[in-house]
């Protein structure tokens, strides 16, 4: 599930994105208690800071990628929210192949035809002729 967590290239599914943010808001829940009561806790802070925040990054940016955006994307207010629950595009994109393998395999699509066009066998099927002769 946990792939490469520091790259910013690739796409992730939605539960890898929800399982970071929820890891990152409890690392900053308990960094944020520790620097109320002790100065050496601020010195931690600062340290694990450049880290999560990296990660964080990392992350809205594979996010974007499953949904087929740009990387900016990330910095529009509100956008972290179709992040979260916004579904990811339909097999590959440009940047990679559909994290949840749904569609990587349908050619019909990677070709830019529409999943519902007949194929060739069907057209002719519907219109009497039968290949199965």
């Amino acid at each position: 599930m946990i792939s490469s967590p520091f790259s910013f290239s690739g796409r992730i599914r939605r539960s890898e994105y929800w399982f970071f943010k929820i890891f990152i808001f409890a690392v900053f829940l308990c960094l944020m208690a520790g620097v109320a009561h002790r100065i050496i806790n601020v010195l931690f802070f600062y340290i694990l800071f450049v880290p999560i925040l990296w990660i964080n990054l990392a992350q809205n940016t594979k996010r974007c990628h499953d949904r087929g955006n740009s990387v900016f994307f990330q910095f529009i207010p509100f956008y972290n929210l179709i992040l979260l629950f916004g579904n990811s595009d339909f097999g590959q994109n440009q940047f990679g192949p559909n994290a949840k393998d749904a569609g990587n395999n349908d050619y019909n699509h990677q070709f830019g035809k529409t999943a519902l066009e007949l194929s060739e066998y069907e057209k002719s099927y519907k219109n009497g002729f039968d290949f199965r002769r």
